[in-house]
């Protein structure tokens, strides 16, 4: 905002101390953050009501109850034994490079990074940086390294 004071222009934050301006403008950067977020997800919430106009509650109720129960227990079957299997392949990264570390650790890492990834639906060069950064921040406590924390979906092959 600008003020005229004795004869000249002034900004009003050139009397404000630096610490307040910045406390300011992180306020104002988390309140167009938050705003951000909420357009985004009424536009997603606009665009599944475009993709389901056709299709009634009723309809999609009515096909979930037709599906048989051991139809489901065997994708729930499939879906854990792919994570294990998944979860595997960091084990094995780990020991690889002779960085082993409790299975609890590692399998909680590659869950969130694999499932992030599988359900982002993004490129292959994205899948490793995104679920880099995903298992580095699982393993930040730990003992290993940052470059091997990055690099670990590269050794995994995944």
């Amino acid at each position: 905002m600008v003020e005229t004071v004795e004869g000249r222009e002034v900004r009003t934050s050139d009397f404000l101390p630096f610490s307040v301006q910045r406390e300011m403008k992180s306020k104002l950067l988390y309140r167009l953050g938050s705003l951000l977020s909420l357009l985004l997800f009424v536009g997603a919430l606009c665009i599944l009501d475009h993709e389901l106009k056709d299709y009634s509650v009723h309809d999609i109720l009515q096909t979930s109850h037709n599906l048989s129960g051991p139809r489901l227990f065997g994708a729930f079957v499939l879906t854990l034994l792919n994570y294990l299997i998944m979860t595997g392949y960091d084990t094995l990264a780990l020991s690889y490079i002779q960085h082993p570390l409790g299975y609890r650790k590692i399998a909680l890492a590659s869950f969130i990074s694999y499932a992030m990834s599988n359900n982002l639906g993004i490129g292959y060069d994205d899948v490793h940086r995104r679920g880099g950064s995903v298992v580095f921040r699982c393993h930040a406590g730990s003992t290993l390294a940052l470059g091997l924390a990055q690099d670990l979906p590269a050794i995994a092959g995944t």
